[in-house]
């Protein structure tokens, strides 16, 4: 330690003097003053606006490092969260909740049973309804509501509907079907003007509940009479009409019912899309209609679209608008130029499958042209 006595010019003539410490082997700033001259004052400002400075960029540092820190464990904590996300898990959609709103424009999407024998992404009824609640919801004043399992626990949910959407295994499984009690309550609907869809196998229908249906909906499928079968398909020529608006084209590989049994009053029934497994672009004819639109007699409309058999189809931005503006139009709705939002959280996509084995990875269809 070296010991200095340090008279500055001022400190002379004020008699002021500062005793200096320094400590060897340390540089300036590690040095400690005795007394009050200017020369010590110096070297305190200095010290301490050095100390300052340090403190100051630690902090920085330290801020910088703790903002990371959470910044990437929050990442993590989500990709965990995600990856834990059951894909089986039905819980967090609503079911059977009513609107208070009675300017509303009510739509039920009765989703069936879980189809027995089917692979997992065929036949997700539940899974396709829940992302049709979530497209839906895109249209203002459109309140959609989930049923599970083919038939509402409370019929009170049909008070006030303008559409029900059936999607659902066919072949006499159909609720209302099975329980002449439920096929009347339908029935009571047409006559009021509901508007009634059917998506993919619901459409077939036994002989007998098959002339209930085709009064529903202009049209059914019916044994001995009609076909089904899995090909490719292209739709890129679309007739006028409010369905079609906005509808981009699309292909696809997907499971189709045609050769319909048609309504004697078949002047009221407008195809819309067509498909024969010989050509992937068929020629219009009732026989290769799978889509169509019914203007019944009561008032009410109908809309009937036979695809939609593997989950993935709902990938296609054509086919969803497709859909939708057909549901909207069954309900009234009125159909912008551009067609309805068919926009929907893509991770709903992997989302509410039933358990039947185990979810596979998406397969990525042909893509809308």
């Amino acid at each position: 330690m070296i010991i200095a006595k340090q008279i500055g010019a001022n400190d002379q003539r004020d008699g002021a003097h500062s005793l200096c410490v320094f400590h060897a082997g340390h540089d300036s700033h590690a040095r400690e003053c005795v007394g009050f001259g200017s020369g010590c004052y110096a070297v305190l400002k200095s010290t301490f606006l050095s100390s300052l400075r340090n403190i100051i960029m630690f902090t920085r540092l330290t801020f910088t490092v703790v903002v990371g820190v959470a910044f990437f464990a929050g990442l993590f904590t989500a990709n965990v969260r995600a990856a834990e996300v059951d894909p089986f898990d039905q819980s967090d959609v609503p079911l059977e909740v009513d609107t208070t709103d009675a300017k509303a424009t009510k739509i039920i999407l009765v989703a069936g049973a879980m189809s027995v024998g089917s692979k997992p992404r065929k036949h997700e009824y539940f899974a396709g309804c829940a992302l049709l609640a979530d497209m839906l919801k895109k249209t203002e004043g459109v309140h959609p509501v989930m049923v599970l399992g083919g038939w509402p626990k409370d019929e009170k949910i049909f008070e006030g509907a303008k559409a029900i959407v059936f999607y659902m295994d066919g072949g006499g499984k159909q609720p209302f079907v099975l329980d002449k009690a439920k096929g009347d309550k339908i029935t009571a609907l047409v006559k009021q003007g509901v508007g009634i869809v059917h998506l993919h196998q619901v459409i077939d229908y036994p002989i007998g509940p098959g002339e209930m249906a085709i009064a529903w909906m202009g049209g059914a499928y019916q044994p001995k009479v009609s076909a089904r079968g899995h090909w490719d398909s292209t739709f890129d020529n679309f007739p006028e009409h409010e369905i079609t608006r906005g509808v981009k084209p699309f292909e696809l590989n997907d499971g189709f019912l045609v050769k319909m049994k048609w309504t004697e009053d078949v002047k009221r029934v407008t195809p819309l899309l067509f498909t024969d497994a010989k050509s992937k672009v068929a020629k219009p004819s009732l026989d290769a209609c799978i889509a169509w639109a019914y203007e019944r007699a009561d008032g009410g409309r109908s809309f009937t679209y036979t695809g939609i058999d593997g989950h993935e189809a709902w990938e296609l931005e054509g086919l969803r608008k497709f859909t939708v503006n057909g549901i909207l139009w069954s309900a009234k709705v009125a159909i912008p130029k551009e067609g309805a939002s068919a926009e929907f959280d893509q991770t709903l996509l992997n989302r509410h499958f039933d358990r039947k084995g185990g979810a596979k990875p998406a397969v990525k269809p042909k893509t809308d042209k």
